[in-house]
């Protein structure tokens, strides 16, 4: 079997990436929650190259964030352009605004 360093192309740089991810796991669940700006999370349901459970994940720990599952894989830009460029437009437009005042009624009430 070849060593981790021997993998190249997309698998290599996938199996690297899950092994950074895994081990600074930890320390990204403990910094998100600090992060207060309003992120939008775009995830493609049929994404086969990262998993749902990771737009999950951020979307658990980021305290103003909104994830949006579109019928796509991992190029959803590419696969499903209408309805990415319909989510952004809106999110760019002010759909995000609620979440930044949840978050300041929330810090102000502790």
């Amino acid at each position: 079997m070849a060593s981790i360093a021997a993998l190249s192309g997309t698998l290599g740089a996938m199996v690297r990436v899950a092994i950074v991810c895994k081990s600074e796991k930890e320390e990204l669940a403990r910094l998100l929650p600090e992060i207060e700006t309003p992120v939008l999370i775009i995830a493609g349901d049929h994404d086969r190259a990262v998993p749902m459970v990771n737009a999950e994940f951020l979307d658990e720990r980021l305290p103003n964030s909104e994830l949006t599952v579109i019928d796509a894989g991992h190029f959803v830009w590419e696969e499903a352009a209408d309805e990415y460029a319909s989510t952004v437009a809106d999110w760019v437009a002010g759909d995000h605004q609620g979440l930044t005042v949840a978050a300041s009624d929330a810090g102000s009430s502790t």
